[in-house]
């Protein structure tokens, strides 16, 4: 547990030195991130919890059936700009995240995520059907994840939602 707070402590440091933007700090900030990589590296995955931010993509790439690079990627299909703008509407939701940090994740920035959520709420409004079903089908998903965490419960799979 020691690591995960040193980790956790070394990502609000980062954090502080990317919004204070100082050619002075970068040696600082660059010893930092090394440092921060060897401890991930060589935690074990299992000690690692995942993120709220961890979860909502995992089920968004899990229902949509593509993978994180091709989310946070440059694709224009419109399968993963659907992908895409839901996992941002689900960000939102689900985290405190500022549109600047939920660009980061998905590889925009945040005028992108804002247009995001603005085409989400339309299609809300509309009454799109897939829309409705997927946005009613991840945010359960998400709420297991979060459960299971908790719990110590294994894995909640997409095919069993979808199967029943």
């Amino acid at each position: 547990m020691n690591k995960l707070k040193t980790i956790a402590r070394i990502d609000r440091h980062l954090k502080w030195l990317d919004k204070h933007s100082n050619p002075e700090l970068q040696e600082i900030r660059e010893t930092l991130f090394s440092c921060r990589n060897h401890l991930v590296q060589y935690t074990p995955k299992a000690e690692i919890p995942p993120t709220v931010a961890d979860m909502v993509i995992d089920v968004v790439t899990e229902y949509h059936d593509i993978g994180y690079a091709q989310l946070a990627g440059k694709s224009r299909l419109q399968k993963i700009v659907t992908a895409r703008h839901q996992a941002g509407y689900l960000l939102r939701m689900y985290t405190d995240l500022s549109l600047e940090e939920i660009g980061e994740l998905l590889g925009r920035i945040h005028c992108t995520v804002m247009h995001s959520l603005k085409v989400v709420r339309n299609m809300l409004d509309i009454g799109d059907h897939e829309y409705r079903q997927a946005l009613a089908i991840m945010p359960e998903l998400i709420e297991k994840k979060m459960a299971a965490q908790k719990g110590g419960i294994e894995h909640i799979s997409i095919t069993e939602k979808q199967a029943s």
